[in-house]
């Protein structure tokens, strides 16, 4: 097996803890990503698992060997780094098959190992060109080539889609899930994008201040966010805070500072009078003039009903963004664009409607910077 298993890593600069006692377990074949704000110790991780920084304290096996302290070109690890690090005076064909030579591969083997890595990121017909004579996504996949033709347990890949322009990120995602899925190859994804993170992961693992503080699926981690700071990370900007007034039949009714009664999903262990923060998707919540939703004035439905006005419009090709305002909150509005344009504009009177469901209740949780 080709496990990767972290037990209690720490790492400390100074008098500085940017990893604290950290344990993971990632199963042969799974990709990964770690996500979270600069500075949240994902990329000293990665580092850590590489070989490029020693821990002070814990442990890292891989494939049932302790590599904690071997270097890294004996640890059977592939890189790719940020800034993809390919040797501006090689061409791309012995940038690939630099880590062959320092594995001391017989030269028989190594052009057809070249050969069959360039084929496998689609650069064959470029092995003699230059990096600077390649786009950005050309050196990307060189340097995925290169991490890749030793033949690796693990790959490691700290943001090496940050270089590149909205487009090419979009299509190397799906190239880099892709290829990842035809080898299987174990994979560690440092990343603070959580587009990134929801499309290629198996698993996303939400860092702050050294520690993992939720870990899950794409689909768990969006949906059923721990706490207020990993709803906001994961792209949530609707919050609302008030206290529970009751609980009843898995539904906690809220009230909010300005007044508003709002209908959300119970926590188990919430109970009348507790303080709470609803989230609510932008892209969940429907917006119609005002007038149009005749339960509002006496809520005789559970559905969410607020009056606001329009303070913003967005357009965005696809979606639609308003930005509306209830005395001195905004709420996020995100709908698809069905109109070839905008259906209201600021200062229009709407109503914003969105099921118990849509909401997410959470605690409140402030990590310091």
């Amino acid at each position: 097996m080709k496990d990767l298993i972290l037990h209690n890593l720490s790492k400390r600069y100074q008098k500085n803890l940017v990893v604290e006692d950290l344990s993971l377990e990632v199963k042969e074949g799974e990709f990964v990503s770690m996500l979270g704000p600069s500075g949240c110790g994902k990329t000293t991780t990665l580092r850590m698992i590489a070989g490029l920084v020693s821990p002070d304290e814990g442990q890292i096996i891989l494939g049932g060997r302790d590599i904690t302290f071997l270097p890294p070109e004996k640890r059977g690890i592939g890189m790719v780094f940020q800034d993809y690090a390919l040797f501006p005076h090689m061409t791309i064909e012995d940038n690939v098959g630099f880590g062959l030579q320092m594995h001391k591969v017989p030269r028989s083997d190594i052009k057809g190992r070249i050969d069959r890595a360039l084929d496998l990121v689609q650069l064959t017909g470029l092995q003699k060109r230059y990096p600077h004579q390649l786009s950005g996504g050309q050196q990307q996949r060189g340097a995925l080539a290169r991490a890749l033709v030793i033949e690796p347990q693990l790959l490691l890949l700290d943001e090496p889609l940050s270089n590149l322009d909205a487009k090419l990120r979009q299509e190397m995602r799906v190239e880099l899930k892709d290829i990842q899925q035809r080898i299987g190859i174990t994979t560690i994804f440092v990343t603070h994008d959580q587009i990134e993170a929801l499309s290629l992961s198996d698993r996303i693992l939400v860092m702050v201040r050294g520690c993992i503080v939720q870990e899950g699926t794409p689909i768990e981690i969006y949906e059923k966010p721990k706490d207020s700071f990993v709803a906001s990370f994961l792209g949530q900007e609707n919050f609302i805070d008030g206290k529970v007034v009751s609980n009843i039949d898995g539904l906690i009714n809220v009230k909010s500072a300005e007044g508003l009664v709002l209908f959300a999903p119970a926590n188990s262990d919430m109970k009348n009078g507790d303080d709470v923060i609803l989230a609510i998707k932008k892209e969940r919540i429907k917006i119609l003039p005002e007038g149009s939703y005749k339960d509002i004035e006496n809520n005789r439905t559970k559905q969410n009903a607020i009056k606001a006005k329009v303070e913003f419009v967005t357009y965005l090709g696809t979606t639609i963004q308003y930005l509306c305002s209830l005395h001195e909150r905004r709420i996020v509005v995100s709908v698809p664009n069905e109109a070839c344009g905008p259906a209201f504009k600021k200062g229009d009177a709407v109503t914003l409607l969105w099921e118990p469901l849509d909401c997410i209740s959470l605690t409140v949780t402030k990590p310091s910077s």
